[in-house]
């Protein structure tokens, strides 16, 4: 709730006990030198960070960032770790978190049953983990 900006792009989400399931799967049926993309629910960078804000029971983020912000900070980062000096982020991390990390996990799912349960399900569970480590309020 204290973040508040929202960025352009992308990620994959998948739950954990998706990610274990798949992966013992693929050690019993995996074909051997075959690669799984043990993905989930591909949700924009505003998206993540509205189910993440509702799980939470906080404000998600408002004020967008456009991507010229983003890499010119990026810049600004650069030239502060130059100097010795640690900037909020670098070149590197800019053009990273705007990208879309988008995945097809078809071949997961043909393959080893994959059946990943929602983004939502996955950002419940991992934010209810947090509180109950004391991480989260």
């Amino acid at each position: 709730g204290e973040f508040p900006f929202y960025i352009f792009g992308g990620v994959s989400i998948i739950a954990i006990e998706d990610v274990i399931a798949a992966t013992l799967k693929a050690w019993d049926v995996g074909r051997s030198g075959e690669r799984y993309i043990l993905a989930g629910d591909n949700i924009t960078i505003h998206e993540l960070f509205k189910m993440i804000a509702d799980c939470a029971d906080v404000e998600p983020p408002k004020i967008y960032l456009p991507n010229f912000v983003v890499h010119t900070l990026g810049k600004v980062g650069d030239c502060l770790e130059s100097i010795g000096k640690k900037g909020p982020i670098n070149s590197e991390n800019a053009w990273t978190s705007t990208l879309f990390h988008w995945f097809s996990h078809e071949k997961a799912k043909k393959e080893l049953g994959l059946n990943p349960k929602p983004a939502r399900f996955a950002i419940e569970n991992s934010i209810r983990w947090v509180k109950e480590q004391g991480w989260l309020q």
